[in-house]
């Protein structure tokens, strides 16, 4: 039957919702409409409201998921730097990397960037390893990088160095395996700008990066371990107690 509706029935008909099929007995005997019909206000209200509450409940998640991204991405850059500490010690008598201090006169007073920069990919004049770059640290003027620049860097280097455990300023660098504390309590690295020796320096240094991962500030050992700590200060640091 609706094959021979199409047949008998015109398109143009059907669209003005005429009926040319009068003299057709029976069903057929009616006449064909169709009307369009769309979105009324209290559906459109609906569902913008629906997108605006799945909104609201998927950006936490998905900030979450960006901050994690970023820590994850941190603890990997401190791991990379401890295997190139450990590759440059291995080949200087077991000594710690140290800024500005080296028996090795081609490292010597060098930053302790510009030290390992050849096993992280870099070269010593030209340290721009991606290492040296925390993804969650500000970079917005460059008064918030350091150097800012300095010594053929070209980027920021977003870790700074424990230089009272490391034996500098103070006294010689002492050998690793010539340590009197665990090096697993002793700060190499940990998020900040430069380097820390005393309080003054935390301050300046360290301190104002401290809220930048939620979950704490991420620190390199010397045994090689990293680790998350909340509201560390300098006393801690410097009395290796952890």
């Amino acid at each position: 039957m609706s094959s021979i509706l199409k047949r008998l029935v015109p398109a143009s008909a059907l669209w003005r919702g005429l009926s040319p099929i009068r003299g057709i007995s029976g069903a057929c005997k009616q006449s064909v409409i169709v009307k369009a019909r769309g979105f009324s206000l209290t559906e459109l209200l609906v569902t913008v409201a629906t997108i605006g509450i799945l909104m609201v409940l998927v950006t936490p998640t998905l900030r979450l998921a960006r901050q994690e991204a970023q820590s994850q991405a941190c603890l990997s850059n401190l791991r990379q730097i401890n295997m190139a500490f450990t590759a440059w010690s291995s080949e200087h008598n077991f000594m710690p990397v140290v800024s500005w201090y080296s028996d090795d006169a081609e490292s010597n007073n060098k930053t302790w960037a510009q030290i390992i920069a050849p096993y992280v990919g870099s070269t010593l004049e030209r340290p721009d390893s991606k290492v040296y770059v925390c993804p969650a640290q500000p970079h917005v003027s460059a008064s918030q990088k350091w150097p800012a620049p300095w010594g053929g860097f070209n980027q920021s280097v977003d870790y700074a160095q424990n230089l009272v455990g490391s034996g500098w300023p103070g006294g010689r660098p002492v050998r690793l395996t010539s340590s009197q504390v665990s090096l697993s309590k002793i700060v190499y690295l940990v998020e900040g700008r430069n380097v820390f020796y005393d309080a003054s320096s935390w301050n300046n240094q360290v301190a104002p990066y401290q809220k930048v991962h939620p979950s704490g500030m991420h620190y390199l050992f010397m045994d090689g371990h990293v680790e998350v700590i909340k509201n560390p200060n300098f006393t801690d640091v410097q009395t290796a107690n952890f």
